[in-house]
């Protein structure tokens, strides 16, 4: 994400193997949506949250289907999934606690149409249970297969802010102030020890010295 002159303007790579992208999704003002806890084989279903949009997105789709992996609202409000394989380790969903339920893949359709900012979405995320779900591939080759994919997600807005959320262990970790970059594998935890390494190319530092 770069900002300045008043604005933030955020970019990704789609670099993944198989190509997922050719389709966009659009959500408007209204609509009506329900999660899909299709990993709980459905008897959690009547848990899982329902939510009618505030406002109006695009963002582009996983393989045709309903989930959008990239997108951004009507108030500035930016969300991805990245790849985070080896690392991600989803909370178990074994019983029915006092929120209700959101499937960590729903979670871009579900602040896209809900929140106006980096805080309000983490507010959002704060009153629901965040739960695995799977990926609905829709094409023509693969028309009911459902993918559990390892993800981290990141959430930026058009003031600069920005949040990571990981599933790390089996909890849900969430970094505020999550600054301007994110790849994928590893963890940002690491992503930011890296980075530091590289603060002598920052402008005004003085300090030449590189280990």
């Amino acid at each position: 994400m770069i900002i300045g002159n008043g604005f933030a303007a955020t970019a990704r790579t789609m670099d993944f193997p198989v190509n997922t992208g050719g389709v966009l999704g659009i959500g408007l003002a209204g609509d009506k949506n329900e999660t899909d806890l299709n990993l709980a084989g459905g008897q959690f279903q009547t848990f899982g949250v329902r939510w009618k949009n505030k406002y109006n997105f695009i963002g582009q789709t996983w393989c045709g289907g309903n989930i959008v992996l990239d997108g951004l609202n009507t108030k500035g409000l930016y969300a991805a999934y990245l790849y985070l394989p080896d690392f991600t380790d989803y909370p178990a969903l074994g019983h029915v606690g006092t929120k209700r339920m959101l499937g960590i893949t729903n979670i871009i359709n579900y602040i896209l149409g809900m929140a106006s900012s980096v805080n309000e979405a983490l507010k959002l995320l704060a009153t629901v249970e965040l739960v695995p779900n799977a990926i609905h591939t829709n094409t023509p080759s693969d028309p009911g297969l459902y993918v559990e994919m390892p993800i981290h997600l990141v959430i930026r807005d058009k003031s600069g802010s920005s949040a990571v959320i990981e599933w790390i262990k089996g909890k849900t970790k969430v970094h505020k102030g999550a600054g301007p970059v994110l790849t994928n594998a590893p963890p940002y935890g690491w992503q930011l020890k890296n980075a530091a390494k590289y603060d002598y190319v920052k402008p005004g530092n003085t300090d030449v010295k590189v280990d």
